[in-house]
């Protein structure tokens, strides 16, 4: 009833043969691709003050979200002048994050071979190919996923991928058929007189790469959830980052039909607000792709902690560990640390 194993992909494949597979990405994705999307580069390039930047130094870490926190933990206590400061600074690292991910992004498609993009095609056909009916859900901002399902993109005609995003030739049409699914947003959707937006290459002509340039050039930020609390993350009104919320409470109510795989995810407490799901669900097949012995080790641990949580409910859970190194884009790829 309750189990953690440790597999290979292709036997976690096997397994979930006869399951609707949902997957939930992180930051590995894309950095295993593109290596300038790893906190460290991203720092290197970001605009902030220097007493923002010395709190990197102090707390030795390059990750955006954790400096957040302790900007926020630092709040408590202050008087409203210097909270009015510490708030001031969480919104220029925000918006600083945001074009930082956008000047290190590659501003093409083909700056990815056509050998790393059929692997990655070949690995999303385990969840929305043409025989499967999952979805895949990110809480990544770039572009790379997006790219990887482009309508516009010849990956042959036996390969089609079932690759909805919620939005129809730009404006926002819901969540209810979608098999690629934002939770914290992304680089190329906007809002638009008050209604999400996708820009799209398909109906313009122009790149998204370019599309996003222009947006930020005047100070119009994309939809993207920056903040450095899990708690603040959850999304507190309708619109698409709810229903996308919503979508995963689904995944995570699955029972027995369904299988939760991740990938380059680090399962980590800026994301809680998302994970305390999954011991709170029904779904009771979770794969879990480790980079690395570390994660291995910690993906354990939480395994360990959403078994106890199930126990006591009665209710079944059997966590696969996999090893996630060269899965997606295949062995070449350059190594990542999931985040």
């Amino acid at each position: 009833m309750h189990s953690i194993e440790e597999r290979t992909f292709e036997e976690v494949l096997d397994l979930t043969k006869d399951l609707e597979r949902d997957l939930l990405l992180g930051n590995g994705f894309s950095i295993a691709a593109h290596g300038a999307f790893n906190y460290a580069q991203l720092l290197d390039r970001v605009s902030v003050s220097d007493d923002v930047r010395a709190i990197f130094a102090t707390a030795r870490t390059p990750n955006f979200e954790a400096v957040m926190r302790v900007l926020l933990a630092e709040m408590q206590g202050m008087n409203d002048r210097e909270r009015a400061d510490a708030k001031a600074k969480i919104d220029a690292l925000k918006r600083a994050l945001i074009q930082s991910v956008h000047e290190v992004h590659p501003p093409r498609r083909n700056a990815i071979s056509v050998t790393e993009w059929d692997h990655c095609v070949n690995f999303l056909e385990h969840f929305i190919g043409r025989k499967r009916k999952g979805r895949i859900l990110t809480t990544n901002y770039d572009l790379l996923l997006s790219w990887a399902v482009a309508p516009d993109r010849d990956i042959g005609k036996n390969r089609r991928l079932n690759a909805y995003e919620g939005f129809r030739g730009g404006p926002y049409g819901g969540l209810g058929g979608a098999t690629i699914i934002y939770l914290h947003g992304a680089l190329h959707l906007y809002m638009n007189n008050g209604w999400p937006q996708q820009m799209q290459y398909l109906n313009t002509g122009v790149p998204l790469h370019d599309h996003i340039a222009a947006r930020l050039s005047q100070n119009q930020f994309p939809i993207i959830v920056t903040e450095g609390a899990a708690a603040l993350k959850k999304p507190t009104g309708p619109g698409f980052l709810q229903d996308a919320f919503t979508a995963f409470r689904g995944t995570c109510k699955g029972g027995q039909k369904k299988a939760l795989f991740t990938l380059g995810h680090g399962l980590g407490p800026e994301d809680r607000h998302l994970l305390e799901l999954i011991p709170k669900g029904t779904v009771q097949t979770i794969c879990l792709g480790a980079f690395g012995s570390a994660d291995r080790e910690a993906f354990r641990e939480i395994a360990k902690g959403w078994i106890a949580t199930r126990a006591k409910d009665g209710k079944p859970l059997k966590v696969y560990i996999f090893g996630s190194e060269g899965v997606v884009w295949g062995p070449k790829a350059r190594p990542a640390t999931a985040s």
